[in-house]
């Protein structure tokens, strides 16, 4: 697990040396839906999405670095942010999600 905040491309070679089957990336973005509702984000969607995030850019073009290194199969998991500005701290709402989501992979593991 790395918690790679609002620059994911600093943590690539780390996860490429790991060279893990599965990859996934969970990053907060503004979809429209409901403060802490998540959505999986479909490959295709990612390149053609107009999503509202600090890091659209470094997000995909990570991404797109790891499925040229790897044979992992990769998931973006979206959360919908209660608010998108700048220096925001977690939102109740966000915060008991991630606790959700969690709770599933250790379920599941």
């Amino acid at each position: 697990v790395f918690d790679a905040g609002t620059v994911p491309e600093i943590f690539l070679e780390k996860i490429i040396k790991e060279k893990p089957d599965n990859i996934i990336i969970i990053d907060a973005a503004a979809f429209g839906g409901k403060a802490g509702e998540c959505r999986i984000l479909e490959e295709k969607d990612l390149k053609t999405v107009n999503l509202f995030s600090t890091h659209n850019a470094s997000l995909t073009l990570a991404i797109n670095y790891l499925q040229n290194n790897l044979r992992a199969d990769i998931i973006t998991l979206i959360i919908q942010p209660k608010s998108v500005s700048l220096g925001e701290k977690l939102s109740p709402e966000i915060e008991e999600a991630l606790i959700e989501l969690e709770d599933c992979f250790y379920e599941s593991s």
